[in-house]
């Protein structure tokens, strides 16, 4: 892999309370997914000119995880993988998934 692409797919971990999204509705199975398994893809996410964290891709999912952790079982949750995406790229490569 060259040294560009592995800049793409860093995995970091973040607090859920650092990062900065919309709450939207989800299929409660995308909350029983995330109750056997966790996180399993990383959500995608940018810096603004402040510091400050938005999610970019997996607004649902955090969602849910934000409504799981108020129980204490699942708090483990709060600790959200995520792949800062680089403010360089170009517009067409900032496809969004929406889940």
């Amino acid at each position: 892999m060259n040294q560009e692409m592995s800049d793409l797919v860093k995995i970091e971990y973040f607090d859920l309370d650092e990062i900065q999204f919309e709450h939207k509705a989800y299929d409660p199975a995308l909350a029983a997914s995330l109750k056997r398994m966790g996180l399993g893809f990383a959500i995608k996410l940018r810096k603004d000119e402040h510091g400050v964290l938005h999610c970019v891709d997996g607004a649902k999912r955090l969602s849910a995880i934000s409504d799981l952790i108020q129980q204490e079982e699942y708090r483990h949750l709060r600790r959200i993988a995520g792949i800062l995406l680089n403010q360089a790229r170009s517009a067409s490569t900032q496809a969004k998934n929406h889940h």
